[in-house]
């Protein structure tokens, strides 16, 4: 029997989800890249199978599969799907066109769907089923397939071309396709804190409900109109009363007995109004024309030879007089009676609400904004990948619910939403630092890569087992990171957290295979990351399927992963804070060539600076002297290492144990405080040298059984071809290293 492997797979993920710093488009993205495994395979299954079984070309003499098409063999159906996660798919077919037709309908549902999503697929060349060989160089040759159809055609952001000329996307920057209005304050780009215990559509209320200036209390900071005091009505000049006849202010002597201002003649010496020469009369000043050379005034007519008001003609901009028509376009004033065929303000609004706003020109609707306004939207302009994301959003919320273990399908779907609703909202608008935390499994190319040998040493003879073990494997490592992510989410709700939310802010975005992308709270990112890697490396090691296999292999052993933790300010870049953390991830692998890939280790960084975060340059920033120091102990090893000499010194005990000597307390003040620890920090920069005195000065002062937990055999600094210290780590971690979380 002839076989042909399928292969579909996504690419650019992180730059499709994290492109954005909206967050409910970021759950819409992650969502949708789940739809290529999800909801579209399995409507590509049920529609390749519908036209083979009508054709009878597969399948032939085969019962019904039912509705679980991941359930199908090859060999009795024509159709096995080997693997379907982390926006990829692996399947085996006996008929090409069944292949090609499952490509073209996920695909197709990413472009109609998905708009910007780049989804790929491939069909490989036939080979014979049977071998296990034969299966493992089909699926490597169909991969092989893949990279170069990806290649041979234009990337998914040329899909929007920016000509002819329209509105940018306020999210994408692509060209805008529709546009999306807002409650007021919860506009993705509204970066108010709202109130406490108020959602963030309560920070300001909409134009419509705005008290009126009357209405308003003096401390809202306007007094009331009536409580202004009446302004005093001055009286012409020829009415005033003349000085001798005006009333004596009290404290204040009469006009007579005032003396003149500095410069002025006595008031007797000063001639008379009347006695003045006239106007026209007087010389000109200094570059001023004669009276005779300056132009005549314009003649104003008298009243009785005016136009009367209704003849006049209209001014725009200018309300109309009683009875005088309306400048066209232009809103009648209130209380005036509209000309013949106009509509009243509100009836124009009611009527245009009724016009489809399929191709409405801008004439057709001149009161849109005003309209907008008035009902509390803020319209903002959106791109088709923008709308498509914000779309999915809740639709991804019940999903996100179901993998976090927040509820099962069908039960408690309203309030799993709630819950993630306020988590969202939280991350948006109230949370001061926020966290991304990217985690990957070690070497996990180089099992699948090391498979088939795999399977030799195992004596696996067979087509059928092999695919089901590779099956296995990578279900297995699927389970391990979901139950990993569940039980460290549970560790979290055991400690607490400050936020005001049903559950730890903690949002999945990426959670598939061994990749983990999770947007938190900062306080929670360090201990969270923790947890997870500790479980996942136990869980994936106790694994049949899973640790089962890779103990067998002597360079393998098991499996671990890595973790990158970036702790940014919420307003920072969100597409740069995930590369600082994939950054971080790759500096944490280097624990798998000190000490296997089946142990784990994790790097974490906390940005103060609003620049570009590239790793190597805050790297060189913490070393000194000529590169004989360096301020930073990472990776930081999770788990249990035995007595590896590396993992001395940087431990994940050893930094909590600096962390608890910064924040231990004494009588309610810290033993170490604020301004010695800044002394510290001051004196690290200056060089090994210069921080050894401060810490000697600094333990003379407190004791040397305050600052032990700061020493690492006596010294800050350990060698290991370098001079390094873990005081800097400690002090960027402790203020997100809560006492319960410091053992």
């Amino acid at each position: 029997m002839q076989v042909h492997a399928v292969v579909l797979s996504t690419a650019g993920n992180q730059n499709y989800i994290f492109g954005s710093n909206k967050r409910r488009e970021n759950v819409g993205a992650s969502h949708l890249i789940t739809c290529v495994e999800g909801e579209w395979l399995d409507r590509a299954l049920a529609e390749a199978w519908a036209d083979a079984g009508a054709e009878a070309e597969v399948g032939v003499g085969a019962e019904a599969p039912g509705v679980d098409g991941r359930a199908w063999r090859v060999e009795e159906h024509g159709i096995e799907v080997v693997t379907a996660n982390a926006g990829g798919v692996t399947m085996l077919v006996r008929d090409e066109e069944v292949g090609k037709k499952v490509v073209g309908i996920i695909t197709e549902a990413a472009l109609r769907e998905a708009p910007g999503l780049d989804v790929c697929g491939a069909v490989g060349q036939p080979f014979t089923w049977g071998d296990p060989n034969e299966i493992a160089r089909g699926i490597a040759e169909a991969r092989e397939l893949l990279v170069v159809a990806r290649t041979r055609r234009r990337g998914p952001r040329l899909r929007f071309p920016g000509v002819p000329i329209a509105a940018r996307c306020g999210s994408s920057g692509l060209p805008a396709r529709g546009v999306v209005e807002f409650p007021e304050g919860r506009s993705p780009s509204d970066r108010r804190h709202p109130p406490e215990g108020r959602p963030p559509s309560a920070v300001r209320p909409p134009a419509a409900a705005q008290p009126s200036v009357e209405a308003q209390s003096p401390t809202e900071g306007r007094p009331l109109m009536e409580a202004r005091p009446p302004v005093e009505v001055r009286p012409p000049a020829g009415a005033r009363l003349p000085v001798e006849a005006r009333p004596s202010v009290e404290g204040r002597p009469p006009a007579e007995a005032r003396p003149p201002a500095i410069g002025q003649a006595p008031a007797e010496a000063q001639p008379p109004v009347e006695a003045r020469p006239p106007a026209e009369a007087r010389p000109p000043a200094e570059g001023q024309p004669s009276a005779g050379a300056r132009p005549l005034a314009e003649t104003r007519l008298p009243a009785e030879a005016r136009l009367p008001a209704e003849a006049r003609p209209p001014v725009e901009g200018r309300p109309p007089a009683e009875g005088q028509a309306p400048v066209e376009g232009q809103a009648p004033v209130e209380g005036q009676l509209p000309v013949e065929g106009q509509l009243p303000v509100e009836g124009r609004l009611a009527a245009e609400a009724q016009l489809p706003t399929e191709g409405r020109t801008p004439a057709e609707r001149p009161l849109e904004g005003a309209r907008a306004r008035a009902e509390g939207r803020l319209p903002e302009a959106r791109s088709a990948p923008s709308l498509a994301k914000l779309h999915a959003f809740d639709r991804a919320l019940l999903r996100l619910a179901i993998k976090m273990g927040l509820c099962v399908e069908g039960d408690e779907e309203a309030v799993a939403r709630r819950k993630l609703s306020s988590i969202i909202d939280h991350l948006n608008f109230r949370a001061e630092w926020v966290a991304v935390v990217h985690a990957d499994g070690n070497g996990m190319g180089k099992v699948f890569q090391r498979f088939p040998s795999l399977m030799e040493e195992q004596e696996v003879k067979t087509a059928a087992d092999y695919v089901s073990k590779y099956r296995d494997l990578s279900e297995g490592v699927d389970e391990c990171a979901r139950d990993a992510f569940r039980s460290a989410l549970k560790k979290l709700r055991g400690n607490g957290w400050s936020a005001g939310t049903d559950e730890p802010p903690v949002l999945p975005l990426v959670l598939g295979g061994d990749d983990l992308t999770v947007v938190c709270d900062g306080e929670l990112a360090l201990p969270f990351a923790r947890d997870y890697l500790e479980e996942f490396t136990r869980l994936a090691n106790e694994h049949d399927a899973v640790g089962g296999v890779l103990k067998h292999v002597e360079d393998l052993r098991g499996l671990g992963a890595c973790a990158g933790v970036a702790i940014v300010k919420r307003a920072y870049p969100f597409h740069r804070a995930v590369h600082l953390a994939e950054e971080l991830t790759d500096e944490a692998k280097v624990v798998k060539q000190e000490l296997g890939q089946d142990r784990s280790a994790l790097s974490f960084h906390v940005l103060y600076e609003s620049a570009y975060a590239d790793l190597e340059r805050l790297r060189e920033q913490q070393t000194l002297d000529d590169g004989d120091t360096c301020l930073s102990g990472q990776p930081y090893v999770v788990g249990d290492v035995g007595d590896a000499e590396w993992a001395r010194h940087r431990h994940w005990d050893d930094l909590e144990r600096r962390v608890a000597a910064l924040t231990a307390r004494e009588d309610g003040a810290l033993v170490i405080s604020a301004s010695q620890a800044h002394e510290l920090r001051s004196a690290l920069f200056r060089g090994r040298q210069a921080a050894q005195s401060r810490f000697k000065m600094v333990s003379t002062w407190l004791g040397e059984e305050a600052v032990h937990g700061l020493a690492d055999d006596g010294s800050l600094f350990w060698e290991d071809g370098t001079n390094r210290t873990g005081l800097l780590d400690a002090l960027n971690a402790a203020p997100f290293l809560r006492s319960k979380d410091v053992s």
